[in-house]
């Protein structure tokens, strides 16, 4: 059927190995919840001016690359651990 090895020790060990990535995918939740106290002046400000609405994507894209990158740098860690 499958591989029948004991993850018990690489499972002990998970917290530990993908805590630098969740702490730093953790950076997004805390600027996240800073945009969401000052919504109305952020969409008031991308809504009006074109460069601000360029610079707010090119912003997001950022975030949302580093947040794929953590995620997959997170799996790479997990596969060390098998």
């Amino acid at each position: 059927m499958g591989d029948k090895r004991d993850l018990t020790e690489a499972e002990g060990q998970l917290g530990a190995v993908t805590s630098s990535t969740t702490g730093r995918i953790a950076w997004v939740t805390k600027g996240r919840t800073i945009i969401e106290r000052f919504d109305v002046v952020v969409a008031g400000a991308v809504g009006v001016n074109p460069p601000t609405q360029l610079a707010f994507a090119a912003l997001v894209a950022a975030v949302l690359s580093f947040v794929a990158f953590q995620v997959w740098d997170g799996f790479a860690d997990v596969g060390t651990l098998v």
